[in-house]
């Protein structure tokens, strides 16, 4: 299939706007490079993560 085709057909089943173009693009993408789950790859910088005990005390 193609992009625009995965596009329509979610458009379809789950609204507009619900998944836009440029996803199923970077989907196709990575699906292209071997790539078996969308999780993002590991980083370095930023934790991914903001719970803390701390910010939950906060709240």
């Amino acid at each position: 299939l193609t992009a625009t085709q995965i596009h329509d057909e979610s458009t379809t089943a789950y609204g507009h706007g619900v998944v836009p173009y440029c996803t199923v693009t970077r989907w196709i993408q990575r699906f292209s490079n071997e790539r078996e789950s969308l999780e993002d790859n590991p980083r370095s910088g930023c934790p991914i993560t903001a719970i803390t005990q701390q910010n939950i005390d906060a709240v």
